[in-house]
């Protein structure tokens, strides 16, 4: 399967990434290891040593680098062999493929096109997620399907009726009213809002109506390859929007083989709203209820039937609700097809 590389992906959250520690990670169908030199800067390479291709993650860092836990040769994060345990000089080939990485808003970032390509202004900003007015509740899940079935779920606002009736969904038939916007060529936004009604069993948590009816919203945003940031609210019938209710979630999905993906997910809460109201690991129990118990399960059964199969191959019919998706598989097989063509630099391991 063709990934789009020339895009940033989430390959940690930061606090995943320790000090001394190396963490093994398939991306984009690639063997990568991940640690931090004695800056505390992270680094990632081709978890694969050139000699007798040990995986690097199975050594250990010896300053700056990794000694390779087969024959101790040593690796820097540019990936070049500085240590032969066995000679003074360093044979030719003893080099890894290195990756651009940075920083930011509690997420390590990898770049898996050419180095030449990254440009850290396509990584997407999400700094919602540590800013001290927010209150962000992390997780992970390896969700054993397509990473664009997962952008499809995301992306389609109108499942949660009715595959999360208990919890997302609407619990009443109410006008519903659905836009998507094509920002660029790599940003793509799914928004769906409703008329006045009940509120969904889940913001009636935070936001209490006792019986009157709301106006709601849930506005999801796609950002190439993979990154997806959801807002969601609700006000009192005819209120504005600003009196009202409002939350966010960071859905960062990064491939890591063609029929399985890291989901890198978190839900964000107004810091004094969460002090009050919000538990964390009861937060943490329903997310996982919703991903893990409805959402996965329906993608792995999803991705069985489809049978290895191409979507469109498959003549889907199609719903109004599917546009969003329809249009961010257009943008990546766009962005893919570009990247593939003629005189783009191909990937070397």
């Amino acid at each position: 399967m063709k990934f789009l590389n020339e895009a940033w992906y989430v390959a940690a959250w930061s606090e995943e990434l320790g000090s001394g520690t190396l963490l093994a990670r398939t991306l984009l169908d690639q063997p990568i290891v991940l640690f931090r030199d004695s800056s505390g800067s992270p680094a990632a390479l081709i978890d694969r040593c050139p000699h007798r291709f040990a995986p690097l993650s199975r050594g250990r860092l010896q300053g700056d680098s990794i000694e390779c836990g087969y024959h101790g040769l040593c690796f820097d994060r540019a990936g070049a062999c500085t240590r032969n345990p066995y000679a003074s000089t360093v044979p030719p080939r003893a080099r890894v493929r290195s990756f651009p990485v940075l920083e930011r808003d509690g997420i390590v970032w990898i770049w898996m096109g050419e180095a030449s390509t990254a440009d850290a202004g396509l990584a997407p900003s999400l700094p919602t997620l540590v800013d001290p007015a927010w209150h962000a509740i992390r997780g992970y899940l390896r969700t054993p399907a397509n990473y664009v079935l997962a952008i499809d779920n995301l992306m389609d606002l109108t499942h949660p009726e009715y595959l999360h009736d208990r919890s997302l969904g609407s619990p009443a038939l109410k006008t519903a009213h659905y836009e998507v916007k094509v920002e660029s060529e790599r940003v793509i936004h799914s928004n769906r809002w409703f008329d006045s009604g009940p509120i969904p069993p889940l913001m009636e948590r935070n936001f209490p109506t006792n019986g009157q009816p709301v106006e709601h919203w849930v506005n999801m945003r796609w950002e190439a390859g993979s990154s997806l940031w959801l807002e969601v609210g609700a006000t009192l019938a005819g209120r504005p929007r600003k009196e009202g209710w409002k939350t966010f979630a960071a859905h960062l999905l990064t491939p890591e083989t063609a029929t399985s993906s890291h989901y890198f997910y978190a839900a964000v809460f107004d810091r004094e709203e969460a002090r009050a109201h919000v538990n964390d690991d009861e937060i943490r129990a329903i997310l996982a209820h919703i991903f893990a118990g409805e959402d996965s399960p329906m993608l792995e059964a999803v991705q069985g039937r489809m049978g290895g199969a191409d979507l469109w191959a498959l003549k889907p019919v199609s719903l109004p609700g599917d546009e969003g998706a329809v249009q961010v598989r257009r943008a990546l097989a766009e962005l893919i097809a570009r990247e593939s063509q003629p005189g783009t630099p191909e990937r070397s391991a």
